[in-house]
């Protein structure tokens, strides 16, 4: 599947594919300062089960800086608001769109 995303989309700005089950605080700052390194893409993708996705939520919210999410995680402190989006803001008539 990540091939045919990168067919019909282009290739990824990172791809991060060592995500264990259950990360540790250690292996999503190792792969947040990678994406610091290539810059925070614009659209993230996540093709997995729980801790794949629950990672990529990590990726985006941290913009390569894991210390932020560290420090929300520990503290509940410097989160700010959130920003949810789900398919009724996006897709005002329920369509998904495809690529």
């Amino acid at each position: 599947m990540a091939r045919e995303l990168a067919q019909q989309a282009g290739a990824p700005t990172i791809l991060i594919d060592d995500v264990d089950a259950n990360p540790d605080f250690n292996e999503l700052a190792e792969q947040c300062a990678r994406i610091d390194k290539t810059g925070q893409p614009e659209v993230w993708i996540a093709l997995g089960g729980g801790s794949v996705i629950d990672s990529a939520k990590v990726f985006a919210a941290s913009a390569g800086n894991f210390s932020n999410v560290r420090t929300y995680l520990e503290t509940g402190k410097g989160g700010g608001e959130g920003i949810i989006a789900n398919a009724d803001h996006c897709c005002p008539d329920n369509r998904r769109h495809g690529l």
